[in-house]
């Protein structure tokens, strides 16, 4: 591990979990204000673990088959000391069955459960919080929800977008009766956080699907809503992460050579980030439209179908979140609001390349129609 990733690891320490990042490290630290219920691993090394989504380099000889995207588990050398920097493995590379040696040795431990967790974080299509508790529950893993650490005000402020959202549905389900807000909270708890009271019978026999499509469709659809709400809260943000780029400085001592590369990747980065934001309403208004039809005009069948694709759109569209998510997230972290924007040359280097190699994963155009949607899990073209 460089010097760069050992900062990295001590810039991460106590940072909370993003549509990118993991973090367990901190309940690690701290022991006594870790959650009490099941850990989300049993391996003692995997419980100090920080879990990140990561851009495999074109030149990286980790995957025969040249995939760009894998799941990365960075474990510390030293808790206490996170500038010795650690050890990471990626999930599936070509020498896996070594690395699985490496962790658990001889030790009698049960790895069922901590290998089914690293299948589960593997193909998740990002890490936010919200939708990790969603995938863990449908795979019946039972942790501690603490530790995903979706805040009690982020789940009050998913909870109310989601039934402003879906108050025209509980009128079209529920006709008078969805007056009633306890009625209208009850629907959203059963669509949002999976309420044991049971499935909305009424929606899916509308919807004629059978229960183990209802189940996908419902799981993507509460991805669609998270989505939403996540992406009204990112869009605000954005335009100072924009500014901030356009106003970083870079410290130190800099040829003339560098100073040229910075502000070519910055320009590169805030093009290509403007692209991305203005790119991702698409996805959410089919989801809105195929909802409108149901709910104003009565067809069942267009919401149907939606759902029924959804799985293929969902994917893309987290993936997408998740760039963005992670970038305004990372940037907002190191630069503070009201905090000028520098840091040390070969840093901020590094910083903007690694944004760069995330921006452009993607062909951004907004497409005329969002289907089909190209297959997330092969390599896109640089645009540009």
């Amino acid at each position: 591990m460089s010097d760069s990733d050992s900062r990295t690891l001590v810039i991460l320490k106590e940072k909370g979990s993003t549509a990118r990042l993991l973090n367990l490290l901190r309940f690690y630290m701290r022991p006594e204000g870790a959650p009490e219920g099941p850990p989300i691993f049993r391996n003692r090394l995997l419980r100090r673990a920080i879990v990140t989504k990561h851009c495999v380099a074109a030149n990286d000889r980790s995957f025969a088959d040249g995939r760009r995207h894998a799941t990365k588990i960075i474990l510390p050398l030293n808790a206490e000391d996170l500038r010795l920097g650690g050890r990471y493995f990626l999930l599936g590379q070509d020498n896996y069955a070594e690395v699985r040696r490496e962790l658990w040795g001889d030790a009698h431990e049960d790895r069922s459960h901590d290998e089914e967790i690293l299948g589960l974080l593997e193909g998740a299509p990002s890490l936010d919080p919200f939708l990790l508790r969603e995938v863990f529950q449908r795979s019946q893993v039972r942790i501690d929800p603490a530790f995903l650490d979706l805040s009690e005000n982020d789940q009050m402020e998913m909870f109310n977008f989601a039934r402003s959202e879906l108050s025209a549905l509980a009128v079209a389900l529920f006709g008078d009766a969805a007056a009633d807000t306890d009625m209208q909270n009850k629907l959203v708890r059963k669509l949002l956080f999976n309420d044991e009271t049971g499935q909305i019978e009424p929606l899916r026999l509308a919807l004629k699907l059978d229960e183990n499509n209802y189940a996908e469709g419902m799981f993507a659809w509460k991805g669609f809503l998270y989505f939403k709400w996540r992406y009204s809260k990112l869009v605000e943000e954005a335009p100072d992460v924009a500014r901030g780029l356009q106003q970083v400085f870079a410290t130190g001592n800099l040829d003339p050579e560098e100073k040229s590369a910075i502000r070519e990747t910055r320009d590169n980065v805030s093009r290509r980030l403007a692209e991305l934001t203005a790119a991702i309403p698409p996805f959410l208004s089919a989801y809105d439209n195929a909802l409108s039809q149901l709910t104003e005009g009565g067809d069942a069948s267009a919401f149907r179908d939606f759902l029924l694709d959804s799985p293929r759109i969902f994917l893309a569209l987290g993936e997408r979140m998740g760039v963005l998510d992670h970038i305004i997230s990372v940037w907002s972290f190191m630069f503070p609001a009201g905090k000028k924007p520098m840091m040390p040359g070969s840093d901020l280097m590094e910083l903007l390349a690694e944004f760069e190699t995330l921006l452009t994963r993607f062909k951004y155009a907004a497409p005329r129609s969002i289907q089909p949607v190209e297959d997330p899990a092969q390599p896109r073209a640089a645009t540009g």
